[in-house]
């Protein structure tokens, strides 16, 4: 029987190697949420229904506040826990919540993400109620509400702040309402867990979350028009607010919920400072919008630009058919009172003229079949090939009878954007940088970040198909910035804190958005915003309007000073040192970050029992099949191993004893 029990530890030893059935998924944060798409329905799949959800939003200038209020109610007959994913506007900063039961409010605290866990993890276990919120992706988060006792109704209270959207001239607001699962083509490393999939309601079904929707829009400026192209809405007016609410009050949560509007463009530019006042500082929130363009005289700076082209080996393919195509397309723009040259660049760097060229047609035409003969390869050095588009433009900084710019066409696929960042600034004087990412894939931090340093503008084109609608509008939003050189004059009073803290010229139909901590009272005073235009210099008063409640204004600012902490790093700051400031600013303002969580705990313990965890499924996507891919799980193929591994091993136990027992023989 040796052999037998030799085949028998096999068989267990092989047995053990395939992976048990997963904990459950409270126990593993790695799971909540995951991205494998799976419509099972069996044991451990049990919706938990959502009896009223209620959205608000409350929008000061560009700064918006949003609060969602969602009710549950456990139809079991045993305690849960309930775990689901909440959908956000990109880049909300989830700074509150509250778990309300009957008439006591559980308010969270922020704390470190790691701590966070643990404090929720052992309030789970001895029984207490507590909640956990933490950043999945800029624009998903994820929540846990633990000891749910039988049939039991929980309010569960989250608020963030965002910034709104600028696109065509207006602004824009995106609310998800549900979101469409993710599917991930990447196997797992292990196999779901029961629960562990991004759930969604069939449309129509009676489980399907309904949301009542309520906007309050103060813009600061006059208003030409306020839309909703996804949901019938109704308006009124309160004062300077204006309210809208959808129609029928409630809906299906199975779509985004968007608003549009636009400001009615002046004939003469208008700025506003929104004032809160906060117990540590007074904080503002500056919006500045130039006047309509059509107003402006219409002959234009003459322009001198040097475009600088990558044709390192990264731009190979795709890349730098679409850098070409884009860059013909700039040149073609050009008018014959303007001057250009190209320089291309790799490890090395290339300059089709020592001087800059007027653009007439024999001279684009030649830099067309001088461009047209630079293959891509090589290394990549951006900082010679800058250095060398500098040199070209001279050191003539105060003559503003000409826009003097360079134009840098790139992937960005560096790994010394910290070194390039460090030395741009103090390199361009009146030289204005302007940034088109090139390729699928940019490195488009990068390419924003050199963008805003050259208080430029970045643009990107991910084919040589898009290049010519992208460059056409690029070069008209390029073509003559309104204000240049912009200045804010508190009237003696200093900001302690200014994001961004270099003003970037204004393009026509873009405003001056720019948050401030204020060290002292400005009610008295008459800030003025100082602009180059046109040639000459303007000032245009800024009208103070206090706030009631500071806390966005002040919110956004905090959220302004951590995303310039966390730039920071990619420049090559200290990580320690970058932690500590982020903790302790989203400690003070309570904002979720990816070092900080939100817990709420009870002191006391109120469950009925031990809690099982359910998982909360969102809304199904309108327009979408219920019929979803099921190709991300390798549970089904573990579950086959095992079984063959199991007949074998049967098939070779008893192929053992037959054979010892002829061996006896």
């Amino acid at each position: 029987m040796s052999r037998c029990r030799a085949v028998l530890v096999t068989l267990v030893a092989v047995l053990a190697a395939v992976p048990a059935a997963p904990a459950q998924i409270g126990d593993d944060w790695s799971l909540i949420g995951a991205p494998d798409l799976l419509r099972r329905a069996g044991s451990g799949f049990e919706p938990l229904p959502i009896l009223t959800m209620r959205v608000e939003l409350d929008v000061d200038g560009v700064m918006v506040r949003g609060r969602i209020v969602q009710r549950f109610e456990n139809p079991a007959d045993d305690v849960i826990e309930a775990l689901y994913v909440l959908p956000l506007p990109e880049r909300a900063a989830v700074h509150a919540m509250t778990l309300a039961v009957g008439s006591r409010r559980i308010v969270a605290q922020v704390r470190e993400t790691e701590a966070a866990r643990r404090d929720y993890r052992a309030a789970r276990r001895e029984g207490r109620k507590a909640a956990l919120v933490t950043e999945r992706r800029p624009n998903l988060f994820r929540v846990a509400v633990a000891n749910i006792n039988p049939h039991e109704t929980v309010d569960v209270e989250v608020e963030f702040v965002k910034e709104v959207t600028l696109e065509d001239g207006g602004w824009s607001l995106r609310m998800p309402l549900t979101y469409t699962p993710r599917f991930d083509p990447r196997p797992p490393v292990r196999p779901p867990a029961p629960g562990d999939d991004d759930r969604v309601v069939p449309a129509g079904d009676p489980a399907m979350p309904r949301v009542t929707f309520e906007a309050r829009i103060t813009a600061g400026i006059e208003l030409a028009g306020v839309e909703s192209p996804s949901h019938p809405i109704d308006m009124r007016r309160e004062g300077e607010t204006l309210v809208l609410t959808t129609t029928p009050p409630q809906v299906v949560a199975d779509r985004d919920l968007v608003l549009r509007w636009r400001p009615l463009l002046p004939d003469t530019p208008q700025a506003t400072l929104l004032v809160g006042d906060r117990d540590d500082a007074a904080y503002g929130l500056l919006l500045a919008m130039p006047e309509d363009d059509r107003s402006v005289p219409s002959a234009a700076l003459p322009t001198e630009t040097v475009f600088v082209l990558d044709v390192s080996g990264s731009m190979q393919g795709r890349s730098i058919r679409a850098a070409r195509q884009a860059l013909v397309r700039a040149l073609g723009r050009l008018e014959p009172m303007d001057r250009f040259s190209v320089v291309t660049f790799n490890h090395g760097f290339d300059v089709m003229s020592e001087s800059l060229l007027p653009a007439t047609a024999a001279e684009v035409a030649r830099a067309r079949s001088w461009i047209d003969r630079r293959d891509a390869e090589g290394g990549t050095r951006i900082a010679p090939a800058l250095e060398r588009a500098l040199a070209l433009h001279g050191a003539r900084d105060d003559d503003r009878n000409v826009a003097r710019r360079v134009v840098l066409l790139t992937d960005g696929a560096v790994a010394n954007e910290a070194e390039l960042l460090r030395d741009l600034a103090s390199r361009l004087g009146t030289v204005r940088l302007h940034v088109v990412g090139i390729g699928s894939a940019p490195n488009a931090w990068f390419v924003r970040e050199l963008a805003r340093a050259g208080r430029g503008l970045a643009e990107f084109v991910p084919d040589a198909a898009a290049a010519d609608a992208r460059l056409d509008a690029f070069v008209e939003r390029i073509a003559r910035p309104l204000w240049t050189d912009l200045e804010l004059d508190l009237d003696g009073l200093d900001p302690v804190d200014a994001f961004p803290d270099q003003l970037p010229d204004l393009h026509a139909g873009e405003p001056l958005v720019v948050s401030l901590r204020l060290d002292g009272a400005i009610a008295r005073r008459a800030p003025v915003l100082v602009a180059h235009r046109a040639g000459r210099t303007v000032s245009v008063p800024v009208r103070v309007v206090p706030l009631a409640d500071g806390d966005a204004v002040a919110l956004r600012w905090a959220r302004a000073r951590v995303r310039a902490l966390l730039d920071d790093l990619h420049r090559g700051a200290d990580r320690a040192e970058i932690r500590a400031q982020v903790v302790a600013l989203a400690t003070e303002f309570s904002l979720v970050t990816p070092f900080t969580s939100l817990v709420a705990v009870e002191q006391i313990r109120t469950a009925e029992g031990s809690a099982r965890s359910v998982r909360v499924p969102n809304g199904q996507p309108a327009g979408q099949p219920i019929a979803l891919p099921q190709t991300a799980s390798l549970g089904p193929l573990l579950g086959w191993i095992g079984a063959l591994l199991m007949g074998v091993g049967l098939l070779l136990l008893v192929g053992a004893a037959a054979f010892e027992r002829r061996s006896v023989r």
